[in-house]
């Protein structure tokens, strides 16, 4: 068992109730992995303090090469996204 976060379309700011659900299952004694995509991913990273900003020009519709460094495999990542999480907003 585990909660995924799937993307949609919008502003990860105006998803508020879902961001306070997330908190309760962190706090949860049942403990199940998180994996969130896209939105999903913003609202998890909201959930644990963290801000996200509207992208200036944001992504959309282009492929982008992603490497994965231990295996040195490339896979392509299809982009669709206008909000990001603010790296500096992170907790050490």
């Amino acid at each position: 068992d585990g909660l995924f976060l799937s993307n949609g379309p919008g502003d990860p700011i105006i998803c508020k109730e879902t961001v306070e659900n997330i908190k309760k299952v962190f706090s949860s004694k049942d403990v199940k992995p998180i994996f969130g995509i896209c939105l999903g991913h913003q609202l998890l990273a909201s959930a644990i303090g963290c801000k996200t900003y509207k992208m200036k020009y944001g992504n959309r519709g282009h492929n982008l090469p992603c490497l994965h460094h231990s295996t040195k495999r490339c896979f392509m990542t299809s982009q669709n996204h206008g909000f990001a999480v603010n790296v500096h907003s992170m907790n050490p």
